[in-house]
Formats: structure tokens, C-alpha cells, sequence
């Protein structure tokens, strides 16, 4: 665990001795760090869709972060923001994650990049560098794809994108001892929850009980659960015909945790073969599904490197 990780959830520890509820704190605190970095946040109406989004004005070509499943923008892309320093910002929580919703009955990822390329034309931004984690990583290969006029450049961190086979997604039930990835993605017990964090985690932070019961409460609770469920259930369905589409062509780093369980190491290097030649793969050493959680200053520094304005 980083420093800057380790100290934040030593004040958790505190926090939750006096009683109080740990995420509320935890994400008053991320809230605090996007706004004391110039990001606000806003809700857009784009149709079907309203999105919840944090931007931030700037210099240069935006960069917009998409985080990973069940979680929300604000949760994942705190630490990066300082990777950015002066660039303009684009952080929405997608479809169906944190306040973002839509009308459409599809959960797949088509829906996901109109929802995503109706907000760039609302904020007028017309090219952007796009930055995907897991289940995010996902959407930007469609946008991409979709929209390459869209996407200068891409960085997919631990993410599969068109190298996910059924195969695959077999082992990892195996792996885990699931029947179906949403006992995983979509924790209903504490112990549940210390399994999923294991695997986003090569150190896990520590949280005494009550803390896990109120991760579910504020990520999984029952009213959500079903449409968490049909976005898992829409990529199962979709497997086949999304490999089936040509890959990105926007020039594309990898990156990725060394020991990450849910998507392993040998993913990235079929994905980076996949690619073809010039996609870089960058491997961050302990760590697993998460690695800008755990090391965002190695994951930063990649970043702003490869996402450099010429």
C-alpha cells in the first residue's frame, strides 16, 4: 500500500472509533481533494440518460477518466487528477454507476458510448485521451472503436477488451467459486465484500466489520442489484459479438497489475499481441486489479507521459 493509501485508512481506523460511518467519510474527503483540484461536478441530461459528471477546464487535450464496475468516478480517479495538473477534466460515472441512470431498458456497452459521446458534445469537447479501468476500459474500446475521432489516445488498465474469451470468463468463475461473476461484482455477505477487495487489492485495506456492511449499503444495496446484474449479464451476452468488431486504432498503452486475478497478466499480453506492434504493455509489480489505487504514483507517471500534448 502506498503511503498516501495507508494514512488514509489509519484516519479511517479513527473515524470509525468515533462512531462515525466510514464511506460517508471516505468520500467527503475524495469529494473535498476533486474540488480543492478544480473539478465540479454537474448532471446532464443527454435523452434517455442523465449523467452525473466532474470537469474541470484547462490546457491542452481533456483527458477523461472511466472508472470500473460498481463503483463511481469520484471513488477511482482522486489520485490521478494530480497527474493532469492544468489539463482539462472529464469524469463521469457511467450508466447505471453512482448518480448516473438511464431510461434505455439495453445495459450493454452501446449505450454507454451514445450516453458518453452525447456528453463530449455537450461540454464541446471534440477530441479527448481516454483513460479505462476494468469494466471502464471496456467502454473506452467501444468509444474508441465507435468514435475514433474521437480518441487521440488510450490507456486500457487491467481490462480485456477484445481478447476476453468464454474460456476466460470460465476460469474466472473457477477462480473465484462462483456460479455467476455477479457474486463476485455484487457482494451480498461481509465476507462477500473482503472477496472482492482481495481481489482489487495485493494488500487489502483493513476494515473491521461494520465497515463492510456499510461498503453494501452505499455500493450494493437491494434496489440496485438487478441493474448491476443485467450489465454483467449483457457483457456475457455480448462476448461473442463484441470480438467480432475491429479493435481500436488510436495508439493505446496497457497497463496492468502483476498479480491481478480477475484479468491475468497473460490477458494483457494477448490483448497487447492483439493490438499489434507500437501498443505498449506497462506492468505495475504488486499489485492487483487496481493498481492506480495502490500505486498511483508509478500509474501516474506512466499517465503523464504517454498522455503528454506534443
Amino acid at each position: 500500500m502506498t503511503p498516501s493509501l495507508r494514512a488514509r485508512w489509519l484516519w479511517v481506523l479513527m473515524v470509525l472509533l468515533a462512531g462515525c460511518n466510514v464511506v460517508q467519510w471516505q468520500q467527503a474527503g475524495l469529494v473535498g481533494t476533486l474540488r480543492d483540484a478544480g473539478l465540479r461536478s454537474r448532471q446532464v441530461e443527454l435523452g434517455d440518460a442523465s449523467v452525473r459528471v466532474w470537469v474541470r477546464d484547462g490546457a491542452g487535450t481533456p483527458v477523461m477518466l472511466l472508472h470500473g464496475f460498481g463503483t463511481a468516478a469520484h471513488w477511482q480517479w482522486a489520485e490521478q487528477v494530480r497527474a493532469f495538473e492544468g489539463r482539462p477534466l472529464v469524469m463521469p460515472d457511467l450508466l447505471w454507476f453512482g448518480r448516473s441512470s438511464s431510461r434505455d431498458l439495453d445495459h450493454g456497452l452501446d449505450p454507454q458510448v451514445v450516453a458518453l459521446t452525447a456528453l463530449l458534445d455537450e461540454l464541446g469537447l471534440e477530441r479527448v485521451d481516454v483513460v479505462g479501468l476494468s469494466y471502464g476500459g471496456l467502454v473506452a474500446v467501444e468509444l474508441a472503436t465507435a468514435r475514433p475521432e474521437r480518441v487521440r489516445r488510450l490507456v486500457l488498465m487491467d481490462t480485456p477488451g477484445r481478447a476476453y474469451t468464454h474460456a476466460d470468463h470460465v476460469a474466472l468463475l473457477r477462480r473465484f467459486g462462483v456460479d455467476h461473476v455477479g457474486q463476485l461484482m455484487v457482494p451480498e455477505t461481509d465476507e462477500d465484500v473482503r472477496r472482492m477487495m482481495s481481489a482489487a487489492y495485493a494488500h487489502p485495506p483493513l476494515a473491521p466489520d461494520f465497515a463492510l456492511a456499510q461498503v453494501r449499503e452505499a455500493f450494493f444495496p437491494p434496489a440496485r442489484r438487478a441493474s448491476l446484474y443485467a450489465v454483467l449479464d449483457a457483457l456475457e451476452r455480448d462476448l461473442e459479438r463484441l470480438r467480432a468488431r475491429p479493435d481500436p486504432s488510436a495508439p493505446t498503452m496497457i497497463v496492468w497489475g502483476r498479480d491481478d486475478a480477475v484479468f491475468p497478466l497473460a490477458i494483457a499480453r494477448r490483448l497487447r499481441e492483439r493490438l499489434g506492434p507500437g501498443t505498449r504493455l506497462e506492468v505495475i509489480d504488486d499489485a492487483r486489479h487496481t493498481p492506480n489505487l495502490e500505486h498511483p504514483d508509478a500509474v501516474n507517471r506512466l499517465l503523464s507521459e504517454f498522455l503528454a500534448d506534443p
